[in-house]
């Protein structure tokens, strides 16, 4: 199952170091998001893409801990982004 941005909505978006500031131009809304979850919507913007490739992205992109699974914690950031309506399924 791929995974990508919401159909329509343009994204905004404002960094620092450690969380991004996300305005959803679609429903309004503003959301606060980690530094792994804003790059991970950052990497669909650049296309759809399934689950083992966005680990793969983040074990390559973030220095993550032994406990820190990528494909768990791509499945919950997954999760969490849909929730938000920031994402859905291709």
């Amino acid at each position: 199952m791929n995974w990508k941005l919401r159909a329509g909505q343009r994204l905004r978006m404002l960094s620092d170091a450690e969380e991004t500031v996300v305005y959803n131009d679609l429903s309004g809304d503003t959301h606060l998001l980690s530094g792994i979850a804003a790059s991970l919507l950052e990497r669909l913007r650049q296309g759809p893409a399934d689950r083992d490739s966005l680990a793969a992205f983040l074990a390559s992109e973030w220095e993550l801990d032994a406990d820190d699974a990528p494909a768990t914690l791509a499945e919950q950031l997954l999760s969490e982004l849909a929730a938000l309506s920031l994402i859905e399924h291709t």
